[in-house]
């Protein structure tokens, strides 16, 4: 009996332990989560701790959002944390407490490679470094990444792989991976707006702003927006300033930045300055892309001011620099 009590007694004690050990996992795991927009916010201040959780063992949520903010931010000191975690394919503990199946760790993979897609030639010399003639199965996901990036550079590499026989057992990898660099990108600039609905469309705009719009009605008044923008309709500028200005999503209030930058009215050169030192860090990139389209001397004192600014994303000051080139 008393061998039964002190066998109980440590199945107890062992459950209370994993109990306590899960509870402080998916604490600090949450802790994480509400960090990121933080971080990612902060430009590159932050930067050294979103490689780190790009690189842990965390949830795979945190995972793919440290990937996200890493792909707004674009410095190059996040290209080989992302490189490391191509063949990264989880542990038991994250499939069984996110409920998940070993999927996701494959839509992880695919989210790191088109976050690399964004460094551009930046990120081939570190895939190029990784690839191992030796360990041919293992470079697989590294040559489709190469592939992904599109560049001329990753084409011709990819192209001399083919031909070189110490590769040959990664033949039908590298040719996938070369059939991915033919593929044309969607046109962006599909217009689905006639020009006789465009009051329509205002007057649509203006009635489903009333209230939160679904999910489903979202995705429709953006494509909406998209394609105000791509007209250049001038009498739309009113309710795309109250959508960037409402409590609206992220993708409504990027969307109607990028329209006012492509109708380029002179008058809202001063409305959009406001934005390209927003708190979010998606609403600055949008806003200074856009008064970067009016190609003005008026907005040379507002790029200087995103160049001076010490923690700003490398991406953001990068198109302020090629805005201040175009003026």
């Amino acid at each position: 009996m008393k061998i039964l009590l002190k066998v109980l007694s440590i199945l107890i004690l062992f459950c209370f332990i994993i109990i306590v050990l899960i509870y402080i996992y998916l604490f600090i795991d949450s802790r994480h989560m509400a960090n990121i927009s933080e971080f990612e916010n902060n430009g590159i201040k932050y930067i050294s701790d979103l490689n780190i959780l790009v690189a842990s063992d965390w949830s795979w949520n945190t995972k793919e959002k440290a990937v996200i903010s890493v792909g707004k931010i674009l410095h190059e000191s996040s290209i080989p944390f992302l490189v490391e975690q191509l063949n990264y394919r989880g542990h038991w503990w994250q499939f069984w407490w996110d409920n998940e199946d070993v999927n996701k760790a494959d839509i992880f993979r695919e989210n790191v490679m088109y976050t690399l897609k964004l460094y551009g030639d930046s990120s081939l010399k570190y895939l190029i470094s990784k690839l191992d003639v030796k360990r041919q199965k293992k470079s697989e996901n590294l040559i489709i990444t190469i592939g992904v990036l599109g560049t001329n550079k990753a084409k011709n590499y990819l192209f001399n792989l083919k031909n070189n026989p110490k590769w040959i057992n990664s033949r039908n990898v590298i040719i996938e991976a070369l059939n991915i660099v033919k593929q044309r990108e969607n046109n962006y600039n599909n217009i689905l707006l006639k020009e006789e609905d465009v009051k329509k469309a205002i007057q649509e705009l203006e009635i489903k702003l009333k209230k939160d719009p679904s999910p489903i009605e979202g995705v429709h008044l953006n494509s909406l927006i998209i394609d105000l923008g791509i007209l250049k309709v001038e009498q739309s500028r009113i309710v795309l300033r109250k959508i960037i200005e409402g409590k609206y999503s992220e993708l409504l209030k990027t969307s109607a930045i990028k329209a006012l930058g492509n109708i380029q009215n002179a008058d809202d050169v001063d409305f959009l300055a406001t934005y390209v030192f927003d708190e979010d860090i998606d609403i600055r990139r949008k806003s200074i892309e856009s008064i970067c389209e009016f190609k003005s001397k008026k907005i040379i004192p507002i790029l200087n001011r995103v160049l001076d600014q010490k923690y700003e994303a490398p991406q953001n000051r990068n198109i302020a620099k090629e805005g201040l080139k175009k003026i």
